[in-house]
Parts: structure tokens; C-alpha cells; sequence
């Protein structure tokens, strides 16, 4: 939307039809918060994987078979550490991450 200053609700027709068809809506609860809460302990390091506590929230509440699609390395780089199916996709210069 800040980038190529698109209207919230031209963003919200488009996406709309994804989280009713294709992209999952997790609730959190108690357990998934303290998942996160070991995630970011394990595998933050603020020079070498700059995981936020979002990204380790979103890493908690996958399950076997789920897959992460994102630009971030360090995200998609722990995902495949602990077992999640990654999806990289380009960052706004088109780059891709590598994953280790």
C-alpha cells in the first residue's frame, strides 16, 4: 500500500478472496504465545537472524505440511531449520533469499 499507494480497499478486494480460499486464519492461544516465546529465544541473534517476535508468533503456528511464503531470510532460514516448507519470494529489488 506505502509503496505503490494503493487504496486500502483496492488491497482488501484483492487479498479478500485469498483468506477465504486459500491462506489460513489461526487464532493464537496461550500455548502458541509460549512457542513463540521458545522460538525467538532459540534462534534470534540480532546480527545473524533478526527474527521479530511476529515472525516467531507466525513460526509457532505452523503445523507439518504448512509452508511460509516471505522476502525474509532469516524467517524462511529457521522455518527450514525446524521443519516448515518455505516459499521464498522476491524482496522489493527482486531478489530472492537464499536458504541455508
Amino acid at each position: 500500500m506505502r509503496k505503490r499507494r494503493v487504496e486500502s480497499a483496492t488491497v482488501a478486494e484483492r487479498l479478500g478472496p485469498l483468506l477465504e480460499e486459500v491462506i489460513s486464519v489461526v487464532e493464537t492461544d496461550r500455548r502458541i504465545a509460549w512457542r513463540a516465546g521458545e522460538l525467538r529465544a532459540e534462534h534470534y541473534h540480532r546480527e545473524e537472524s533478526d527474527l521479530s517476535q511476529v515472525d516467531c508468533l507466525l513460526l509457532a503456528t505452523a503445523d507439518a505440511g504448512d509452508e511460509i511464503a516471505s522476502s525474509d531470510g532469516s524467517l524462511l532460514g529457521v522455518a527450514s531449520r525446524i521443519g516448515i516448507g518455505t516459499i521464498p519470494l522476491p524482496d522489493s529489488s527482486g531478489h530472492r533469499p537464499q536458504i541455508d
